[in-house]
């Protein structure tokens, strides 16, 4: 899994051990839309909105955010489904 830094902040499309914030994105790209997660450990989420632009390549035709989960939030939901399909 590939960890790229920006503007000090890490952020990946994988999960790793330090992230602290989640952002479910779709996008409409020159292939169609797409859904990817992005792992940060930005905590502004208007800082990560403008770090996504920042790498948005020119096949990004435009993107929104649909989702925002911290990392607790997401270890909360994983506990969850754990023990409901347990």
């Amino acid at each position: 899994m590939k960890i790229a830094e920006i503007n000090g902040e890490k952020y990946s499309r994988g999960s790793f051990e330090d992230y602290k914030l989640r952002a479910k994105i779709e996008f409409n790209a020159t292939t169609g839309i797409h859904n990817i997660d992005i792992y940060t450990t930005e905590t502004d989420k208007e800082k990560v909105w403008d770090d996504i632009i920042e790498i948005s390549t020119d096949k990004v035709q435009s993107f929104n955010i649909v989702h925002w989960a911290t990392r607790e939030q997401d270890e909360l939901s994983s506990k969850f489904l754990d023990e409901w399909l347990n």
